[in-house]
């Protein structure tokens, strides 16, 4: 019995190209809300862990919402992303990468820090040019950002959005009490989706 098998080998030239999309995550509100900070991992709990993963000492709180750290979770099921941090976290007198990484990891947040993994919070400019500056320097196709409704105040000066020609439906403000709601994560799904 002879069998003939035919293979197809694909090339790389009529495949589609795999786009590179980032989120910039604030971490204060988004992920600590004023909500999550209640919980005794933030309290009572809080000095052996802070310890464990050596953060400055100026911060008095480690565990993210579980629930936002979900979703974001489950946002990478919707379309890969990377993460680049655009919050004070990302100071580098107070933190370096590898203390961000294992903050992440440490509250099971599985999303992979972008190699330029933050925006240059060291400098006077606001927040929204702060990411302009980040995206003339890093080649990306798409991107999210996720900030809260008091330190994202800028997101909501349409001036400084257009000098930082960032688009207003690229932006996702949450309330910094509540953290990232459902009606949060439905909005940055539907802007993931349409990265395709």
């Amino acid at each position: 019995i002879k069998i003939k098998i035919k293979i197809k080998i694909k090339t790389s030239g009529g495949s589609k190209m795999k786009k590179k999309c980032v989120v910039f995550m604030d971490f204060d509100g988004p992920l600590f809300s004023s909500r999550a900070l209640m919980l005794p991992q933030n309290n009572e709990y809080a000095e052996y862990f802070l310890n464990e993963l050596n953060l400055n000492p100026l911060v008095s709180y480690w565990y993210a919402d579980p629930v936002a750290v979900s979703m974001l979770n489950q946002l990478m099921k919707v379309r890969s992303f990377e993460i680049v941090i655009s919050n004070n976290w990302a100071n580098n007198e107070l933190h370096k990468k590898e203390d961000i990484m294992g903050l992440l990891e440490k509250n099971n947040l599985t999303i992979p820090l972008h190699n330029a993994w933050k925006t240059d919070v060291e400098s006077d400019l606001s927040r929204p040019l702060q990411i302009s500056k980040w995206l003339s320097k890093n080649q990306v196709d798409d991107y999210i950002i996720i900030d809260d409704n008091e330190s994202g105040m800028d997101f909501k000066n349409y001036a400084i959005l257009k000098e930082a020609k960032i688009p207003s439906e690229k932006v996702v403000l949450v309330n910094s009490q509540d953290g990232i709601l459902m009606n949060d994560f439905e909005k940055m799904k539907m802007i993931m989706q349409g990265w395709y």
